[in-house]
C-alpha cells in the first residue's frame, strides 16, 4: 500500500510539473511571436511578467495586445478570466484573491484603444498585487534568454 502510495504521489508531482512546463511553453512561444510581431527588445516581456511597466510605448502595449490574444485570454476584444486564472500562478506564488482583482481590473479600465486598454488592465494588476502583503513573483530571477530560442 506504502509503494502505492509514493507511487500515485510521483504520479501526481510529475504531471503537474508538466502540466505547468507546458503552460510555460505556451506562453514563451506566444512572447517572443508578439515580441517579433512588434518590433520591441527582448527584456520587455520578461519586465512585464515580473510586474515591471516602465516601457508604456505604443509597442510595448500592443505587444500585451497581441500577446493577450495569442494566449486566449482575450476573444474578439472580450475577456477571458478562467483562461486568464489558469496563468496566475505562473506570475504570483499566492493566487488568493486573484479571481476578484482580475475582475475588478477587467471593469475598471474604458480605453477605446484596445492596445491601452490591455496595457491599463494588466498594469492594475500589478498595482493590486503588488499591494499584497507577502506576496512572492512566481518567476523570481526570470531569464531573457527564453524568448530568444525558436
Amino acid at each position: 500500500m506504502k509503494v502505492f502510495a509514493v507511487f500515485f504521489i510521483c504520479c501526481f508531482y510529475f504531471e503537474y510539473s508538466s502540466a505547468v512546463e507546458s503552460r510555460k511553453t505556451l506562453l514563451f512561444k506566444a512572447a517572443r511571436k508578439c515580441t517579433k510581431e512588434q518590433g520591441i527588445k527582448l527584456n520587455v516581456p520578461a519586465k512585464f511578467m515580473k510586474g515591471d511597466l516602465s516601457d508604456d510605448t505604443r509597442q510595448a502595449k500592443c505587444f500585451l495586445k497581441c500577446f493577450v490574444n495569442e494566449m486566449k485570454f482575450w476573444e474578439s476584444e472580450e475577456p477571458k478570466p478562467e483562461t486568464i486564472l489558469s496563468y496566475a500562478d505562473l506570475l504570483v506564488k499566492d493566487t488568493t484573491g486573484i479571481d476578484k482583482i482580475v475582475e475588478r481590473c477587467i471593469a475598471s479600465d474604458v480605453a477605446d484603444d484596445f492596445c491601452d486598454h490591455i496595457y491599463n488592465v494588466y498594469e492594475c494588476f500589478w498595482t493590486e498585487v503588488k499591494r499584497r502583503p507577502n506576496q512572492r513573483l512566481a518567476f523570481g530571477d526570470f531569464d531573457l534568454n527564453v524568448f530568444d530560442t525558436e
